[in-house]
């Protein structure tokens, strides 16, 4: 049955790639693993290792025939619908959830008879699962090629983002059918939860219970993340666990009972939580488990991991490239690969601790968590930037804390339904336990190196390092795990001083961070920083951005922290970044109470005139500029200059606001100039640049930004004046130094 797991293999290594890069060539792929397979199966008749990769081969045939298919059938005509507004109907699928763009919810739009997966974009979160939107719908397809490609929405399902035209009319549909059941009673549940749960644990009890993360706020979901625990509000395979073990209590743990009672409750709390790839897999396994221990068959998990994925991957190919898939597979296989080694391990080094029932827990949660990460760390820290180092240790504080939560919040829902006092009061009693996880996580994610962030170029490199240095112990199998550790530790050692040593020797340092369309800049010199702007496409992006470069340079204290002018592309991620950086002080154009911040501890400045500050080598400049027509362009300039090195900042300022500053103000030649306006057509004017002679231009931009910036007679007048022109929307984050 083995053979089944290298099958899988070549299923979700052929899905990966297809769906990933090799979109349009599934054919040609298909034919060269069809002559590997034939090549491979004729001549493991005589050579029998080489079936192994006749079933490698096989899975990755099924793949690619699969996804032909489906190329063929399903997809292609969707495609004629790509960055078309059509008429149509949508089915929505879920209650719809606050967004960055309003609201959003999943559904099925309609099309030549077939349905087909989408995310639409809402004014109001009014509509129910089961109503059908009846209009004129703008439809941009996520899929490979697509006006809006991007492997998130399809690895979630979301073949097409939907936005309604015009009149949308609601028709009631199916919203009484069986099939949004569960839909309705997640949506009863989140509200038994908020009137029973107190203010401070709702949200966060709704992400424990059934996945529902939007109303947690920055500084929760960045602890949680920080600390390596976030998977406890992302549903996941712990759930299902806890959930089985919930069951197997209740049915004595009878075989048949156990299967008739919890085949129907997986596949009802699945639906509840909208079929994420984890949980679904999760649901395979466990009731694969049930169905295996009931006519007594061994239960093997390499091959039940297997036939999830091929599943999973069968209804969904693109799910392969879905990070909830992903991370969910790799920590299993961790587990089935490593979890029982670490155990013995464990139970050899400390023979006292598996004596005590209370205490075994300890590093039996410990061998499972390290088993989970050993697999999982690379991605995890290839997509979200963090390696979080004290994941271990919240882990193994948390997670007996989890299953009381769980436990507690289902009885809550329960009799909240029967009696809402009791269900208050039940509540209150599980709101302890997490508050309890809440401070253990805020606490360790503020603890210094509690996470390493792949802003520093050092990170990976430690990263590998510790790697080789595990692989070498598990070949060798020489040598004191001492002397590892301390070969780790040095590697830590070393990445953190390599991370912090440039920003504290640089005389001059400026760092235009890529928030996309919008403005974040670090203005260090000597070890002191100035944040100049904290805004992009997203408030929780900028900030993270901002942070976890500051982060990892081990700074978690800057000088101040400055503001342009008020728009929210400068401004919206300040309270965010606030809650991870502390700045000295505020300084902020206008007058105090244009820009309302509950800073009680930090000290704000409001500059209607000219002021300075040092900073490190030189000194920082600011010039406040009002006068103009537009909020924007009543924006502050800020000008750095050192022995070697002078940088101008023009916020959103345009012609006019440019030459009141060179009216009132002694420009000198610069080395730098930080466009204002992300480049607009009236930013960088022939005066500015024949007055400050920069060197250097660098724009602050998003990519395919709907405002056309940075503007084509801009750059050419940069070009022209003989500067460097700088983009984020092309090199992404760019560091000058001096």
């Amino acid at each position: 049955m083995r053979r089944l797991a290298f099958a899988a293999l070549g299923f979700a290594g052929a899905m990966f790639a297809l769906t990933g890069v090799l979109w349009e060539y599934s054919g040609y792929f298909c034919g060269l693993a069809g002559a590997a397979l034939v090549l491979t199966a004729l001549l493991s008749l005589r050579f029998q290792k080489l079936r192994v990769p006749a079933a490698v081969f096989l899975g990755a045939v099924l793949a690619s025939s699969w996804l032909l298919v489906l190329q063929r059938c399903y997809y292609a005509p969707f495609y004629e619908l790509d960055d078309r507004t059509v008429s149509g109907e949508v089915l929505l699928t879920e209650k719809p959830v606050s967004s960055d763009y309003g609201f959003q919810a999943t559904g099925s739009l309609n099309w030549q008879g077939k349905q087909y997966p989408v995310l639409v974009y809402l004014k109001e979160a009014s509509q129910e699962p089961g109503n059908i939107l009846k209009g004129s719908f703008r439809v941009r397809l996520t899929l490979p090629g697509g006006s809006k490609e991007d492997s998130y929405h399809p690895g979630n399902r979301v073949l097409a983002l939907v936005t309604p035209k015009g009149e949308i009319q609601t028709l009631p549909g199916e919203a009484g059918s069986i099939r949004f059941f569960p839909g309705r009673l997640a949506g009863r549940m989140k509200e038994i939860l908020r009137n029973c749960a107190p203010e401070d644990a709702a949200a966060f009890a709704q992400s424990l219970l059934l996945g529902d993360t939007s109303g947690l706020d920055y500084e929760t979901k960045t602890s949680l993340s920080v600390s390596g625990i976030r998977h406890i509000v992302a549903v996941s395979g712990l759930h299902v666990g806890v959930l089985c073990a919930g069951i197997w209590f209740l049915t004595r743990k009878r075989r048949w009972l156990t299967v008739l009672v919890g085949l129907p409750v997986l596949a009802l709390f699945a639906a509840m939580v909208g079929f994420t790839p984890s949980v679904c897999r999760a649901c395979l396994m466990a009731g694969l488990m049930m169905v295996s221990g009931a006519v007594r068959r061994e239960y093997d998990g390499l091959t039940e991991l297997s036939f999830a994925v091929l599943v999973l991957l069968f209804l969904n190919p693109f799910g392969v490239q879905g990070v909830g898939f992903q991370l969910s597979v790799l920590s299993v296989l961790g587990i089935l690969l490593f979890g029982s080694r670490l155990s013995r391990r464990f139970r050899q080094r400390f023979p006292g601790l598996y004596a005590n029932r209370l205490l075994r827990w300890a590093p039996e949660s410990l061998s499972v968590t390290l088993s989970a990460m050993s697999l999982s760390t690379p991605a995890a820290v290839y997509y979200f930037g963090v390696l979080s180092l004290v994941s271990p240790i919240a882990n193994l504080l948390c997670l007996p804390l989890v299953s009381v939560c769980f436990y507690g919040l289902g009885l809550t829902c329960g009799l909240g339904s029967l009696c809402l006092p009791a269900g208050v009061l039940l509540g209150h009693l599980t709101a302890l336990p997490i508050r309890l996880i809440l401070r253990l996580a805020r606490a360790l994610s503020r603890l210094p190196l509690a996470a390493l962030y792949t802003a520093s170029r050092f990170t990976v490199p430690f990263l590998v390092f510790l790697y080789l240095l595990v692989l070498a112990r598990l070949l060798t199998r020489r040598g004191k795990l001492r002397l590892y550790l301390a070969f780790a530790l040095a590697g830590l050692a070393v990445c953190t001083v390599l991370s912090s040593l440039g920003p504290r020797l640089d005389e001059c340092r400026l760092t235009v961070l890529d928030v996309g369309q919008g403005q974040c800049l670090l203005l260090q010199s000597r070890g002191r920083t100035l944040v100049v702007d904290c805004g992009g496409w997203s408030e929780e992006g900028a900030a993270d951005t901002a942070a976890e470069m500051l982060l990892s340079q081990n700074c978690s204290r800057v000088q101040a922290l400055a503001l342009t002018h008020y728009d929210r592309d400068h401004s919206g991620g300040v309270r965010n970044l606030l809650t991870r950086v502390e700045p000295g002080s505020l300084i902020l154009p206008g007058e105090a109470g244009e820009f309302a911040l509950e800073t009680p501890s930090r000290p704000l400045t409001f500059l209607s005139e000219p002021a300075s500050m040092s900073l490190g080598a030189g000194t920082v400049w600011f010039y406040p500029y009002y006068g103009a027509n537009s909020a924007h362009e009543n924006s502050m300039a800020i000008l750095f200059e050192t022995e070697n090195c002078v940088i101008l900042i023009t916020g959103d300022w345009d012609a006019a606001g440019e030459r009141a500053l060179l009216e009132n103000v002694r420009i000198p030649h610069v080395d730098i100039l930080v466009v204002g306006h992300h480049g607009s057509k009236n930013s960088a004017s022939p005066e500015l640049l024949e007055a400050a002679a920069p060197r250097a231009a660098v724009i602050s931009v998003g990519a395919n930004n709907s405002y056309g910036h940075p503007s084509p007679q801009t750059l050419d007048r940069l070009r022209a004046a003989g500067c460097a022109v700088y983009r984020t929307d092309q090199q992404g984050t760019i560091i000058f130094r001096r």
